[in-house]
Order: structure tokens, then C-alpha cells, then sequence
């Protein structure tokens, strides 16, 4: 026996998905409308719902206002300058331990200077003493007799006698030679011409 068409199709049933698509699709089709009508009319549709959504507990961490955009824009600015000042830091920090290398050199440089200057002070202190000497020495010389002015010059320091006698006048310098040995004297004449 076979079964009546008629009874077949009024036996079959709307499936889940018929009904589904009856409903949903209206409502969604009603949902773009109302949307539409609302946005025209000036209401913040989108604002509205993010801050509705939001307040939802699971849904809000799907959802982020335009507050929350603001401060995620707000703080991705503050760690990009904070990441260039560190940069900056960095340099100026390598700057300064360049400059500070380069103030200590400069410091060396000058304690070298200051030292030689100060052995320079030092050699134009001995060198006015021994001048002082060296005039009281020629006054000392000059006040003598050149038979006692010879055998003291004699056992000095050839340099120094020379020096001596180039201060001396001519007729005092050539009593002392009068007086001196012989081949002594022609030593400090030949010294004396060169």
C-alpha cells in the first residue's frame, strides 16, 4: 500500500532550521532598519550599544568603548615616549662618559703642565741663586788680592772659574793670571777665546 502524497506532506514537520531562519532573519532585518531610523534621528547607535554590551559580564571583555580606545591609545603613546627618552637617556648618558674621559685627559695634560712649570720655577729660582752666588763670588774675587785670588781658582770648577773671570775687569783678570802657574793660566786663556 502505498502512502497518499497528501498524507506525506501533511505529516512532515518544520525542522529547527525553518524555524530559525523565520524568526532570526526578520529580526535581523528589523534590528538593520531600527538602526538605520535611529542613526538618522541622531542617536548614537554604536556608543550606545558598546556601553550596553560592556556592561554585560563575558561579553565585556569582547567589547571595548571609545574611553577604553582613548586610553590604550593613550598609554601605547606614553610607552613609545617613554621608550624614546630612554634612548636619549642612553646618549646623553654615553656623551657624558665620553666628555668625562675627555675632562680627565685635559686634567692629566694639565697636572703635566703644571708640573713642568713648576720644575721650570724651580730651575729659574736656582738658576737667580746661583747668579746671587756667583756675583757675590766675582764681588768676593773683585775685593781680593790676585795673589790670593790665584790659588783659590785654581782648585775650583773649571766652568765656574771661567764664568768668574768673564765678569772680572781686564786688569783684575790679568793680576790673577800674573799670579797663577803658567800652563794653568794659558788653560783658562785658551778656554776663555773659544
Amino acid at each position: 500500500m502505498a502512502a497518499n502524497p497528501k498524507e506525506i506532506a501533511t505529516d512532515k514537520k518544520p525542522g529547527v532550521f525553518q524555524w530559525l531562519i523565520v524568526i532570526v532573519v526578520p529580526l535581523f532585518f528589523a534590528l538593520i532598519v531600527l538602526t538605520v531610523i535611529l542613526t538618522i534621528i541622531g542617536v548614537d547607535v554604536v556608543g550606545t550599544t558598546k556601553e550596553t554590551l560592556n556592561k554585560v559580564p563575558i561579553v565585556n571583555e569582547w567589547i571595548t568603548t571609545d574611553e577604553e580606545e582613548l586610553f590604550e591609545h593613550q598609554i601605547e603613546s606614553k610607552e613609545t615616549t617613554i621608550a624614546e627618552l630612554e634612548d636619549k637617556l642612553e646618549a646623553a648618558t654615553s656623551e657624558s662618559a665620553s666628555k668625562d674621559s675627555t675632562i680627565e685627559k685635559l686634567q692629566a695634560e694639565i697636572d703635566t703642565l703644571v708640573a713642568r712649570l713648576e720644575n721650570r720655577d724651580s730651575e729659574i729660582d736656582s738658576e737667580a741663586e746661583i747668579k746671587v752666588t756667583n756675583k757675590k763670588l766675582i764681588q768676593s774675587f773683585t775685593e781680593m788680592k790676585a795673589k790670593e785670588a790665584a790659588p783659590i781658582l785654581e782648585n775650583m770648577n773649571n766652568e765656574l772659574v771661567i764664568e768668574i773671570l768673564e765678569q772680572l775687569n781686564e786688569k783684575t783678570v790679568a793680576g790673577i793670571f800674573a799670579e797663577m802657574e803658567p800652563e794653568v793660566a794659558a788653560t783658562y786663556i785658551n778656554q776663555m777665546a773659544e
